[in-house]
């Protein structure tokens, strides 16, 4: 708990300094975030996260870290952005999770339209591979965020529409719409 306190009085006076700073773990980046040095955590996260070829699964965890940060400051252009440009060796599951991010920065933007696109996508996937149990567990997310798409846009017949065939598909709903962002 005392080192806890005294690397976040660190980090603190590395802002209020100007000091560069960096991060020997994941956590001291979260750290940053949480003191809203949201600018320096960018700049630790361009230098420091570690690549994909050296360590795949520690550059995801940084990732969806890094993803946070955009979540943080609203920056949904830059989310979208980064998120459509993974490289091609991002797993399957993991490209289809900064897809369901997409989509949610995009309800935010108010681009529905654009929303609507993407979890269509999304809910294509799942109808050509209904084995998969991730797309199973996601299916009912995709479909709760089609509907806040259309109450975003104020389209409340497609909205009812969706929320029956939500019900059809689904009949015992989850009862926390606004689930947590889910890592993959």
């Amino acid at each position: 708990m005392i080192a806890y306190f005294f690397r976040r009085l660190l980090l603190c006076f590395a802002v209020i300094t100007n000091t560069a700073v960096f991060a020997t773990d994941l956590r001291e980046v979260e750290l940053l975030i949480e003191s809203g040095a949201t600018v320096l955590a960018r700049e630790v996260f361009d230098r420091e996260q570690p690549g994909f070829e050296n360590n795949p699964e520690q550059w995801l965890e940084w990732e969806n870290q890094r993803i946070k940060l955009y979540q943080y400051n609203k920056d949904w252009e830059g989310l979208i952005k980064r998120l459509r440009e993974l490289p091609g060796w991002v797993s399957e599951d993991f490209r289809l999770w900064a897809l369901e991010q997409i989509a949610r920065a995009q309800i935010e933007k108010k681009d529905t339209r654009a929303a609507l696109k993407t979890l269509r996508q999304l809910i294509w996937s799942y109808q050509k591979d209904k084995d998969n149990a991730i797309l199973e567990q996601s299916l009912p997310v995709w479909r709760q965020l089609v509907i806040q798409a259309y109450l975003v846009a104020e389209n409340i017949k497609d909205a009812e529409i969706a929320m029956l065939r939500f019900q059809q598909d689904h009949e015992n709903p989850r009862d926390d719409w606004n689930a947590p962002v889910q890592q993959c």
